[in-house]
């Protein structure tokens, strides 16, 4: 599971008549399928002096569900989040029909789960997935997590913790007690000229049983913000080519990496008995940048393509950089992927980190599809066709 994010909603911008904090959605999914891609190899993270070459990729698609003709059976409303279980089987997390959907390795349909509601094992928005001995989801309109079995019996419901007032989405309890989790992004105020604007930044905390909080992140939501002008309201976001200016990843219980996109600093942490404990830095081979008048008059087209009822002139206050890292997530052999890029209909591009710290692969994903998990050989994530139909899709890595 990402962060996310993905991650990993699209913002919908809409007109504020106050400046109080704007919760924004997470991350979205985009784009449509193309032909399988090669992965370029590339250094990154560590340098050694002499490094090796790095092996190159091959992608084979191998699983297909959803689109503009599947049956009701296969057909997607809104892909929040993928995850795989143990024998293979593919879990779908349709934020649009309110539901788990689980699918045999080779598609077939197996179950579903979970409805629209406020009760026991009912959801609001769903954000995010995570299988292991049972299904974990976070609802991010009811700010809680429900946990299931496997088979999709429901277990428990509990709310997220709220930190400082905010809520904690994607809740991970790590094996020392301590709970991880992102924030909503929130406008947070600066002082521009005689007016008062403010900018969506969120933040990935750890919380302990006492009632500590510890802020390992903070990065900015990579969405940009627009109000009239001489105006602070009535004012909207939207999501931008920035990207996210950060992202986290939990392995398990007991291992986290936060990912800082504008340094580009990578850092692993372990849950011991007294806290975390990091236990290395690395750096990201790429750089981020600064944006520019060229950004952000790009950032105004896609405003008015997606909103053309907006009024004319709007100003557009974008994000500060261009995140070069903007996704994270965990393979199930304990690798770090590491989106390197953001926006919709592009290539993805991810530095994969092994469990010691050190890269692997650079990979140059097909364009359109959005990666969600990795476990073993097999990379599951989502497209969506020329219509807006969602797409599951998996593909198999083979050397090469």
């Amino acid at each position: 599971m990402t962060d996310d994010p993905p991650t990993r909603r699209v913002a919908s911008a809409c007109l504020r008549a106050t400046s109080l904090p704007f919760l924004l959605l997470l991350a979205a999914h985009a784009g449509h399928a193309q032909a399988p891609a090669r992965a370029a190899a590339h250094l990154g993270g560590a340098r050694p002096a002499a490094p090796p070459p790095l092996p190159s990729m091959r992608l084979e698609r191998v699983l297909t569900l959803g689109g503009d003709h599947a049956g009701r059976e296969t057909a997607f409303a809104d892909v929040a989040d993928i995850a795989a279980g143990a024998g293979g089987e593919v879990y779908v997390l349709d934020a649009g029909d309110k539901s788990v959907r689980v699918f045999s390795s080779t598609g077939a349909p197996v179950r579903r789960f979970g409805r629209e509601g406020a009760g026991p094992g009912e959801f609001n928005l769903p954000v995010s997935l995570r299988v292991d001995t049972q299904v974990a989801v976070s609802d991010l309109g009811q700010q809680r997590m429900t946990y299931f079995s496997l088979d999709g019996r429901h277990l428990r419901t509990q709310r997220d913790p709220t930190p400082n007032g905010l809520p904690l989405l994607r809740v991970v309890t790590l094996r020392n007690g301590q709970v991880v989790g992102v924030t909503p992004s929130v406008m947070g105020v600066s002082a521009r000229g005689s007016g008062r604007t403010g900018s969506p930044y969120a933040a990935v905390i750890v919380a302990g049983a006492g009632g500590a909080v510890d802020t390992l992140l903070r990065p900015h939501a990579g969405s940009a913000l627009f109000h009239p002008r001489d105006a602070q309201a009535p004012f909207g976001t939207f999501d931008t080519h920035a990207g996210r200016g950060g992202a986290h990843a939990v392995l398990g219980d007991s291992i986290l990496a936060v990912a800082d996109g504008y340094s580009g600093q990578v850092t692993w942490y372990r849950a011991e008995r007294q806290g975390l404990t990091r236990l290395r830095t690395r750096q990201l081979d790429s750089r981020s940048r600064a944006v520019t008048s060229d950004d952000v008059r790009r950032m105004e087209r896609q405003l008015y393509a997606q909103f053309a009822e907006l009024p004319r002139g709007l100003v557009v206050e974008p994000p500060p950089r261009v995140s070069i890292a903007t996704q994270a997530l965990f393979a199930s052999d304990g690798s770090l992927w590491i989106r390197n890029t953001a926006g919709r209909g592009i290539a993805h591009v991810w530095t994969v980190f092994d469990r010691a710290g050190s890269v692997t692969m650079r990979l140059s994903l097909p364009t359109g599809f959005d990666l969600l998990h990795v476990s073993g050989d097999r990379l599951y994530g989502v497209t969506r066709t020329a219509n807006d139909a969602h797409v599951v899709q998996v593909y198999r890595m083979r050397p090469g």
